[in-house]
């Protein structure tokens, strides 16, 4: 009876800390939409690709959804996994391919894990899958245009992407945000070698712990539609879990490692 009782009240401790963590988070979260709307508001961020605040408040669209948006896909090594059926797309096309929302933790800070996530040389270290990714065109500090390249398992043809990468950091909390965005670039013309993808949407959330700067609360949102041989929605939808789970693992295992180099 001891050991049960010392078991539950084990298990009621870690279940309340987690909700105080959820809650800090939350938090921050509501703080931070509040950030970037003054920031969209006080800011120019009209380019040639079009208006950046659109991307912004297509993330805060996705960040305000309520729980019953997503369907839970599962979880392993305190990484967590959902998907919608309804992504925020006009594209009849492109509301065929599943839309992936991540969370989990990752032991580097949010600005660490930033400049990792934004260096284009070190994209082949944190996905077994990448052939390469080339700046193509910088458009200010927080926004470019890169070129990447990759294979996917089973799939006979190798894929590339041309996509706006935009991020943002609030000066208040730390918090940082990461916009991903398919456009066209002269530099980086469809070829026969590839089969053109596109990200439609992506976005990573990186958020301080309050208790570990060197700790980052990672939310994850991909959307992204392959085009070739043997890739369909389908395909996509099966494989949502395990292909979220296994990039998740060795970016958390290769994140501290490279960043302590």
């Amino acid at each position: 009876l001891k050991v049960s009782s010392i078991y539950h009240r084990i298990r009621r401790r870690k279940h309340k800390q987690k909700i105080k963590i959820q809650q800090k988070i939350d938090n921050t979260l509501k703080y931070f939409n509040t950030s970037l709307f003054t920031y969209c508001d006080n800011s120019n961020l009209s380019t040639k690709y079009g208006d950046l605040k659109e991307n912004i408040e297509l993330a805060l669209n996705y960040l305000s959804k309520e729980d019953s948006y997503w369907t839970f896909l599962g979880e392993d090594d305190n990484i967590k996994v959902w998907k919608t059926n309804n992504p925020l797309c006009i594209s009849k096309e492109d509301k065929k391919w599943v839309c992936v929302m991540t969370k989990s933790v990752i032991n580097a800070s949010p600005e660490s894990l930033k400049k990792l996530l934004l260096d284009s040389d070190k994209v082949i270290l944190i996905n077994k899958y990448s052939e390469g990714r080339k700046d193509i065109e910088i458009i200010n500090k927080n926004c470019k245009v890169v070129w990447n390249r990759t294979r996917i398992p089973l799939s006979s043809s190798s894929f590339d992407f041309c996509t706006l990468m935009q991020d943002y950091t609030d000066p208040n909390t730390g918090m940082i945000m990461i916009i991903s965005k398919a456009v066209e670039h002269s530099d980086a013309p469809i070829t026969k070698k590839y089969s053109r993808s596109n990200v439609i949407f992506g976005l990573n959330v990186l958020i301080p712990s309050n208790d570990n700067k060197e700790i980052t609360h990672f939310i994850s949102i991909n959307h992204v539609k392959y085009t070739g041989l043997g890739v369909y929605p389908i395909f996509a939808r099966a494989n949502a879990f395990k292909g979220t789970v296994n990039y998740m693992k060795q970016l958390k295992a290769i994140a501290p490692l490279i960043l302590t180099e």
